[in-house]
């Protein structure tokens, strides 16, 4: 799933973007459909991005974000799976 152009602001007052792409592993199917039925899977799911990705945007330097992915996308994972 795509994710949507999201602006965030890093540790040296810079203001730049985000975006990518989600993945989900359905590992039980009846809460999935539960879940699935809540809310639609674009709108539920994009609110739990937000905040894990505005906090470490937030720890870092403009200069060190591209350097940083991999520790971001840990994080946000990381984030996502206590949800």
């Amino acid at each position: 799933m795509a994710i949507a152009t999201q602006s965030c602001i890093t540790r040296d007052k810079f203001r730049c973007t985000s975006d990518g792409h989600r993945v989900l592993q359905v590992v039980d199917p009846q809460r999935a459909s539960h879940w699935y039925s809540r809310a639609s899977s674009t709108a539920y799911t994009a609110g739990w991005r937000r905040p894990p990705l505005r906090s470490e945007m937030g720890k870092i330097d403009l200069d060190r974000t591209f350097e940083e992915r991999t520790h971001i996308n840990g994080q946000i994972v990381t984030e996502i799976d206590k949800r």
